[in-house]
């Protein structure tokens, strides 16, 4: 017999919980019984140990290098969803992304100063300018708002508190956008 760890034994909490086989020695693992419990037809969910397809003593390199290239492993659906799905995970890897959150917290600095350009004495360039500027960053902020609604979907988008904020401005700027093309301001 080897000489084992005590503290290499699968702990008696965890034997209830996983629901795994009383006589499992230190490491070892009765084979034939998981076999069994894979196949009771009690269960109303079926499982699948795998353990009909490993040898009998599966040593710890070997469970260490299953365990990795499985949790390494992205199972992907089949058809439109999948492609659904590994459009959203591109688009998450984007958005979450160091240099979009740069590049949208420098485009929020720039539409401030411009904002902040703003005078009664402005003459007609400078108001185009302004007008044209205004514009361009709402753009650029309904796409961001897009893609971050398309990558995490309306109920993680509204988790984050600031997305909320960043939100309310694209919806109140989307709505002067519109105003403006009608010509609702002079209705009004």
């Amino acid at each position: 017999m080897l000489d084992r760890n005590k503290g290499d034994e699968i702990p008696k909490e965890l034997r209830q919980e996983l629901d795994l086989p009383k006589q499992i020695g230190n490491n070892f693992i009765d084979f034939n019984e998981v076999r069994i419990k894979d196949c009771n037809v009690k269960r109303k969910t079926p499982t699948w140990s795998g353990q009909d397809v490993l040898n009998d003593g599966l040593n710890g390199i070997k469970s260490q290098w299953v365990a990795n290239f499985l949790n390494a492993t992205r199972v992907w659906p089949k058809g439109y969803y999948g492609w659904v799905k590994k459009f959203r995970c591109c688009l998450k890897i984007i958005v979450s992304h160091m240099l979009f959150d740069n590049a949208m917290l420098l485009s929020v600095v720039l539409n401030t100063i411009i904002m902040a350009m703003e005078a009664h004495s402005n003459d007609e360039a400078r108001i185009a300018f302004l007008e044209t500027s205004n514009s361009i960053f709402t753009w650029i902020f309904i796409v961001e708002m897009s893609l971050k609604l398309m990558a995490t979907g309306p109920a993680k988008y509204v988790r984050e508190k600031m997305n909320i904020l960043d939100g309310s401005v694209v919806l109140l700027s989307i709505f002067e956008l519109v105003m403006a093309s009608t010509g609702g301001s002079s209705n009004l």
